[in-house]
């Protein structure tokens, strides 16, 4: 929340915390298989919120607007204070409004990305803490010092600094698209495709220094039917 939006979070009975935990509870329990009727009887998807049997709809009717408050309340709540002059903590939020050119025709447009982008600030901050999982075994998971270390020495030996990197600079970074690569890789877990498949492990997609385009693409797991 600080470097997000420059606000510090109460040590009890935040009103931001009790937002977050209520959304990521709903998005926990929507990704559990056969969790509501409707998964297994589509038509139900046509049932008026009210009737019975149809209460996944009001579910998600409530972890909608939780969501969206996760979204939209700090970030207002920073708007705010910009606009009356008041002292505030310097956050990722405050300096992109700040920078923002008010006569640009796309103002709308650049603060839903800054809105947008400091929410996933904030809620993957948030996610080892509301995790039901034990931090040190976060950490095993995913903090990977080394792999970590490499990915930075590869981008500070391409790019300048204080540059990001963007889609232009995507075929000069090899193992840091491996890392995306094995990110969404750690869903799937057959041995015979991915070997050592509880390894988080970038280097399985790449070959002497470049993409192995022999490794299949993990981005199967997205799915083929329709959105």
């Amino acid at each position: 929340m600080t470097v997000a939006y420059g606000i510090d979070v109460l040590p009890e009975n935040d009103p931001y915390i009790a937002i977050a935990e209520t959304a990521m509870h709903g998005m926990s329990e929507v990704t559990i298989p056969g969790a509501f009727l409707v998964e297994f009887i589509p038509l139900l998807k046509y049932i008026p919120a009210w009737m019975p049997g149809a209460g996944f709809k009001r579910k998600a009717r409530m972890w909608r607007d939780y969501t969206t408050q996760v979204v939209e309340k700090p970030f207002a709540a920073v708007q705010q204070s910009l606009a009356k002059g008041e002292a505030m903590q310097p956050s990722f939020v405050s300096y992109c409004l700040e920078s923002l050119e008010s006569s640009a025709e796309d103002t709308y447009a650049q603060q839903r990305i800054i809105q947008d982008t400091a929410a996933s600030l904030y809620e993957g901050d948030l996610t080892p803490r509301l995790s039901p999982l034990p931090p040190e075994s976060i950490d095993r998971r995913f903090g990977h010092n080394k792999v970590q270390q490499k990915a930075q020495e590869e981008i500070d030996s391409i790019l300048p600094p204080g540059h990001l990197p963007d889609f232009s600079d995507e075929q000069a970074l090899p193992y840091l698209s491996a890392i995306v690569k094995e990110v969404l890789r750690a869903i799937l877990h057959d041995e015979t495709i991915y070997p050592n498949p509880d390894m988080f492990n970038p280097d399985r997609f790449m070959k002497d220094g470049k993409l192995n385009p022999e490794i299949r693409d993990p981005s199967v797991v997205f799915g083929f039917g329709r959105r």
